[in-house]
């Protein structure tokens, strides 16, 4: 399907950024360039994925957002209790920590749900993240190198301190 679309749409595509799927086969693995989107909307979605993928999700879509893009997903809580009550869903499927702390481990920021009021709609809830604007191009082996080092200087930072707060305490300190 998704291939399909994108050569039949791939005019829309690159005037407008903007493209409507109904399904997609592996979120996983979404067939668009790096930093292609302004913006990602969808609406009942994350409650049906396994918890275990959602973090990999979570990075396929930082992958695609263009940097300090966001991605938003609406949900409504009252009928999602009433689809509870009938037995079609559990409230931990559509529990939004379990989308929210994905997106944080997948290194979004602004991470948040709102509340809003619609006069026809009633209360809904909007879960917000945003792609930071420093966040390096996981296809760049520079970038990825300089990621790389960073974490290697923290994991020696860290190392360093625990190692310090370990060592036995010389004469000076016991006296």
């Amino acid at each position: 399907m998704n291939h399909c679309v994108a050569k039949r749409f791939v005019l829309e595509m690159a005037e407008t950024s903007k493209i409507r799927l109904d399904s997609a086969i592996d979120l996983k693995n979404l067939p668009y360039p790096t930093n292609f989107f302004s913006h990602v909307f969808h609406v009942d979605v994350f409650y049906f994925l396994r918890q275990e993928d959602l973090p990999r999700i979570a990075a396929e879509l930082l992958r695609v957002l263009q940097p300090g893009a966001s991605v938003s997903c609406a949900m409504q809580f009252s009928k999602l209790k009433r689809l509870t009550e009938y037995g079609l869903l559990s409230e931990s499927q559509w529990d939004p920590l379990r989308y929210l702390s994905a997106m944080e481990y997948s290194k979004f920021e602004d991470v948040k749900i709102t509340y809003e009021n619609d006069k026809n709609l009633g209360e809904y809830q909007i879960l917000t993240a945003r792609k930071p604007i420093d966040s390096f191009d996981s296809n760049d082996p520079e970038a990825m190198m300089n990621e790389l080092a960073k974490q290697i200087k923290e994991e020696r930072v860290n190392l360093e301190f625990l190692k310090n707060r370990r060592r036995k305490p010389d004469f000076e300190e016991k006296n």
